[in-house]
């Protein structure tokens, strides 16, 4: 919640900040495991990135009159199909 509302004052999303504080929580809560700490990281800055792109994009459709249900089940049809089609290229190229 802290990153999207900053991205929607300020237009920057803080990810980064976030990913280094959810490493300071797990180094307390886990010490001396380092995997577990940087894990931690990444998926609190992905997600924070995520959702600074889904709110930037309801924004937008928000401006072009479209309705937040559509644009929603765009977004899970089209993550879906994303995570198909990646696997696919993956094994492809490999």
């Amino acid at each position: 919640v802290l990153g999207v509302r900053a991205l929607g004052q300020t237009d920057l999303e803080p990810v980064s900040a976030l990913g280094k504080l959810s490493q300071i929580a797990f180094a307390v809560l886990a010490p001396g495991h380092l995997v577990t700490n940087l894990v931690a990281g990444a998926i609190a800055e992905a997600g924070a990135m995520q959702a600074g792109d889904l709110m930037q994009d309801l924004k937008a459709g928000h401006l072009l009159g479209a309705s937040p249900r559509a644009q929603f089940y765009a977004q899970l049809i089209g993550s879906s199909a994303s995570v198909l089609v990646t696997v696919a290229a993956f094994n492809m190229y490999t």
